[in-house]
């Protein structure tokens, strides 16, 4: 899981905070959640634990019933860069399949493909490395 922040600075009646989470081309993943968030300071901090996909570009935090024109934008970028650098990955001969697996070090997070030449013509067949794990 990662948490998620959000400060929204003092001033502020908040009725139902929730977010979004869009994909890179602007499509919303899912509904929008309003569960699991946790106020940390009333009307302004809030967070979320929130189970990251690869496919997540950004979240957008709202109050559409007491703050229909508040929005704040947060990218997922820096989140998904430090799973995808930290965490446990691994090639899988043959296939060339590049798993990279969340905290858990079970669940794939994102699967892409590791090629044998820079064409990427010639998928990953087993010389070289095959896992890293978790950084420290």
């Amino acid at each position: 899981m990662t948490v998620l922040d959000l400060d929204l600075g003092p001033g502020l009646t908040i009725t139902t905070i929730g977010y979004s989470i869009y994909d890179a081309a602007g499509v919303i993943i899912g509904a929008r959640v309003t569960a699991g968030i946790n106020t940390i300071v009333a009307n302004q901090v809030y967070s979320a634990d929130v189970q990251m996909k690869g496919t997540w570009k950004t979240i957008i935090w709202d109050d559409p019933i007491g703050n229909p024109t508040l929005r704040a934008v947060e990218s997922l970028t820096p989140y998904v860069n430090e799973i995808l650098l930290r965490n446990r990955s691994e090639v899988v001969q043959g296939t060339g399949a590049n798993n990279f697996y969340e905290d858990d070090d079970t669940t794939v997070f994102a699967t892409g493909t590791a090629f044998e030449d820079s064409a990427g013509a010639t998928p990953y067949a087993g010389t070289g490395i095959e896992r890293r794990n978790r950084l420290a």
